[in-house]
């Protein structure tokens, strides 16, 4: 019988790895408990573009709108600097495919939590029997 896991999100530092993850691969992730693990990495612009596909593709537009990066706010943060070209590149062009995803919010990255969940427990090659992918609590 596969283990029950509970993975948490630390975004912006940590990020749990996705599908394919084996409780022997400690490179992956970090384990701080049997049942709770995160990754060592963060969310890539990549990564989180194939959920927005998905979204677009199934024509869940509501849902599309609500998890889209804002970019505008590379330039409503930093006032005074030049961001233009993060605003229109940093979310979209290969060159930041593998930079951590930033300007989403909560709610966002809430629907991301749940459409990894599903992918990871619908993959028949998963290394665990569930997991459920969230965002930490304050106390975590």
């Amino acid at each position: 019988m596969k283990p029950t896991l509970t993975k948490l999100f630390l975004i912006g530092f940590l990020f749990i790895a996705l599908t394919g993850m084996k409780p022997t691969d400690s490179k992956k992730y970090v384990k701080f408990s049997d049942k709770l693990y995160v990754s060592r990495y963060e969310l890539t612009n990549i990564e989180y573009r194939e959920f927005l596909a998905e979204l677009q593709s199934n024509n869940e537009l509501t849902e599309l709108y609500v998890c889209l990066p804002d970019s505008a706010l590379w330039t409503k943060m930093f006032e005074y600097s030049y961001n233009e070209p993060y605003v229109s590149h940093y979310h979209k062009h290969p060159a930041y495919n593998n930079y951590p995803v930033v300007n989403i919010s909560k709610q966002g990255i809430e629907h991301f939590c749940n459409w990894l969940s599903d992918k990871y427990n619908n993959d028949s090659k998963k290394g665990f029997k569930k997991v459920k992918f969230r965002l930490p609590t304050e106390k975590e």
